[in-house]
């Protein structure tokens, strides 16, 4: 972790201690009550809907070494002398002492980003550096202008390589993050319709993403999806090293020979540069998730992991919770879980794979609302709805109010009446499901973040036996 005596961080952050002593040690930071550890230093961070100034009491007493406030803070008499440091703004102070440690260490950041696929291509190259370097990444899905820095507060000085995932919502942020991170390696993974409620087009989108290059310092290393229709508008002004990824067009990291084996995952040929090649397995299930993975093989060749290491490694990986997790139970039917989040183009790409997969029984989609679209709202659940229709599903299932044009294009399809069903939220679906499974079902479930769709999940693991139990 980023290790530093209060007063080094005092100053850092310009801030001014209130109490407390200056020469304490410190090694690990918290934005979150909930899940801080004892040790931490907590930022009492103002969101728009949570005020971290009201649980820093709390953090203290879980065991918090100090606090980072911006308005005074009342706290009980046995609190009084615990260390707390006053700052202009407490989002900005974490900002400023994770750019600290960027600045002060000679690690090179990988920064990783695209409409879809961003946290399981840094997972992947994460698991495929590991052992050639000594490499942190951000936590999770920690990919804005709170979690980026927080993740980089993990490093250590003899480091080598950070993989920061950086997720955009909204003009302007990929400026912030990239001043957070200063990244050497740029990843794109993909450029689609999404949070078209704060952007005027894709093409917008595509804008965004592509000041992740124009930001990069060093050697300047671009690696992109050649397969995706706006990477050539994204590389137009590009000065730099290009490393292409893809299963279409001409790629320095190409696959080819794909072969899908159901849910178990895939096998493929990665070419290198038109000269080495290696036959390798994934684990994961989707051409999606081979994309994925080929972005990551182009960030670990660059950075010198050989492919047979890299061969060994990606059959290994273990895929991301609510990411197209396959969930197989005692009773007979399987699950992919694919919850986390949903836009048009990513869900368009999880039915290519489910209805190519074979099953005795029936083939259920489960799809929540896909939210933040915009004037594209209502015709993107339409087309939704016809792309089910027409995919072999047996039942469809929607979430929420935007899903119901869903269902309404579906049944338009034809898809017939008793086949279409549909809830209001998602934590209604999981008892009606309990008496339609049958053995042999095969189950999609997607939707965007805040559709909560894993309380799906959640429900049906609580109420059947997973195999492996």
């Amino acid at each position: 972790m980023a290790v530093a005596q209060i007063g080094e961080i005092v100053e850092v952050v310009k801030g001014k201690l209130m109490s407390g002593d200056s020469s304490t040690w410190l090694a690990s930071y918290s934005i979150d009550s909930r899940t801080l550890k004892p040790g931490d230093l907590f930022f009492a961070i103002q969101g728009a809907h949570h005020d971290g100034h009201q649980f820093v009491a709390e953090a203290l007493l879980r065991g918090a070494k100090g606090a980072i406030i911006h308005r005074e803070t009342k706290l009980p008499q046995e609190l009084r002398s615990a260390n707390l440091i006053m700052v202009r703004d407490t989002h900005q102070a974490l900002i400023d002492l994770a750019t600290h440690f960027r600045r002060k260490w000679k690690v090179k950041v990988v920064g990783v980003t695209g409409s879809s696929g961003k946290t399981t291509t840094k997972e992947i190259i994460f698991a495929l550096l590991l052992g050639k370097h000594r490499t942190k990444k951000t936590p999770g899905n920690y990919n804005n202008l709170y979690g980026l820095p927080l993740g980089m507060l993990s490093l250590e000085e003899k480091d080598e390589v950070f993989v920061g995932e950086m997720g955009i919502s909204e003009p302007k942020e990929m400026e912030k993050l990239i001043e957070i991170a200063q990244p050497d390696v740029g990843v794109i993974t993909n450029v689609n319709p999404v949070h078209l409620e704060f952007f005027s087009s894709v093409e917008e989108i595509a804008v965004e993403k592509g000041k992740l290059l124009e930001g990069l310092r060093g050697e300047r290393v671009a690696i992109v999806n050649s397969d995706d229709p706006w990477t050539a508008n994204i590389l137009a002004r590009f000065k730099g090293k290009i490393i292409s990824f893809g299963v279409k067009n001409s790629s320095d990291i190409m696959g080819k020979d794909i072969a899908w084996k159901g849910l178990e995952g895939g096998t493929f040929t990665v070419v290198v540069n038109k000269k080495e090649e290696e036959h390798l397995f994934i684990p994961l299930v989707g051409l999606y998730n081979l994309y994925n993975a080929l972005a990551a093989i182009a960030v670990a060749y660059y950075f010198r992991v050989p492919l047979t290491a890299i061969k060994e490694k990606l059959a290994h990986f273990k895929g991301m919770p609510m990411r197209s997790r396959v969930l197989r139970f005692k009773e007979g039917f399987t699950l992919l879980d694919d919850t986390y989040n949903s836009n048009p183009r990513a869900l368009e790409l999880v039915l290519d794979h489910f209805k190519a997969l074979t099953t005795e029984g029936r083939k259920i989609v489960i799809s929540g609302d896909m939210l933040e679209l915009g004037e594209w709202s209502e015709e993107a659940h339409r087309e939704a709805g016809r792309l089910i229709a027409n995919g072999g599903i047996d039942l469809l299932i929607g979430v929420g109010n935007l899903s119901r044009k869903s269902i309404e294009e579906a049944q338009k399809e034809r898809m017939p009446p008793d086949s279409l069903f549909h809830f209001p939220d998602s934590s209604q679906v999981g008892p009606f499901l309990s008496s339609l499974l049958r053995e042999k079902d095969l189950i999609l479930v997607k939707g965007s973040r805040a559709m909560k769709m894993e309380l799906i999940v959640d429900y049906l693991i609580k109420h059947f036996n997973l195999e492996g139990d």
